[in-house]
């Protein structure tokens, strides 16, 4: 019988040691039996025979916990999903490569193209218009029908192309001071979820991509002739939303987990004591039940001959 105490009492210190261990991060999970250590003792003997929870990692379990046994967990915002595909559409507008050009079938045409620069001659029309059709360059008076070859020269479909290269500058410039609005927005409101210097780090390279092509735009805007390509964003902008993506997914776990609490706790607290059955008690778990049975046989067999030497 004194064998069968220390083996109880042996038992009962190490089970109590696993628990002291792990009472900073899964006290949670203690709760009823963190103060008496025969209590916990008998805990964990009525876990061995009962627990069927899935077995977990550590560090799994303290990371559910900081949750579930924390302080009144509350849900969190779902980030917003970014809208990328205007932007995406105006780096293949068939504008930027187009070189804007003026009518060729007009008697200047052949002088312009000789001065490889009908940009220049755009916008020296500008100051001759200004002029009074006074050459600004050499102060002379010209004729109706260098007015009228100029205008021919820069036709409707000249205009019509500066429009579209205007309307894509003005576009390309709102799609994108929106979507620099909408990360900045995230940026600014903290989520635990979110990996946020990995997003500061692709936002900053995003910004920079469209700062050059704003640039280019701006060159194009100003010599239609020129053939622009704007830096494709799509790569940073894919590495943007995965970000978002696996931050929302977290958040869409955690706020399932917050509405499901009692039921959460309770499973991890099954799955803490499971993780104590399989991973740090059993081998003293099963050393005790071996042991506690050859001294309780011992034990009945000594008492069965004392009672039959008293009969």
């Amino acid at each position: 019988k004194g064998e069968l105490a220390k083996l109880e009492e042996d038992f009962k210190t190490k089970c109590w040691a696993q628990k002291q261990e792990h009472d900073t991060k899964l006290s949670g999970a203690f709760e009823g039996f963190r103060n008496n250590a025969e209590k916990f003792k008998q805990k964990v003997l009525e876990e061995r025979d009962s627990n069927s929870a899935t077995l977990e990692t550590l560090t799994d379990l303290e990371k559910k916990a900081e949750t579930v046994f924390g302080t009144d967990p509350v849900a969190e915002q779902v980030i917003a999903v970014i809208e990328v595909g205007k932007i995406l559409a105006h780096e293949s507008n068939p504008i930027l490569k187009k070189r804007v050009i003026g009518k060729a079938d007009v008697d200047i045409a052949a002088m312009i193209k000789k001065l490889g620069n009908s940009d220049w001659v755009k916008e020296g029309r500008t100051f001759y218009e200004a002029n009074e059709k006074v050459c600004p360059f050499c102060q002379q008076g010209t004729t109706k029908m260098f007015a009228m070859s100029l205008n021919e020269y820069f036709d409707e479909t000249f205009v019509t192309d500066n429009k579209a290269i205007e309307d894509l500058t003005i576009n390309y410039a709102t799609d994108t001071a929106r979507l620099q609005q909408q990360l900045a927005s995230v940026t600014a409101t903290p989520c635990k979820f979110l990996n946020a210097d990995k997003l500061k780090t692709e936002k900053d390279l995003l910004n920079s991509k469209i700062t050059i092509n704003t640039q280019r735009l701006a060159s194009k805007k100003k010599e239609p002739s020129q053939v622009v390509e704007l830096e494709s964003v799509s790569n940073v902008i894919a590495e943007i939303k995965a970000l978002i993506d696996a931050a929302n997914v977290q958040i869409a776990n955690h706020n399932n987990m917050v509405a499901n609490l009692s039921k959460e706790h309770s499973n991890l607290t099954a799955q803490v004591w499971k993780y104590l059955l399989e991973e740090e008690l059993k081998a003293d778990l099963e050393s005790y039940k071996t042991n506690r049975d050859t001294v309780n046989k011992a034990v009945n067999a000594m008492t069965a001959k004392i009672a039959s030497l008293t009969t």
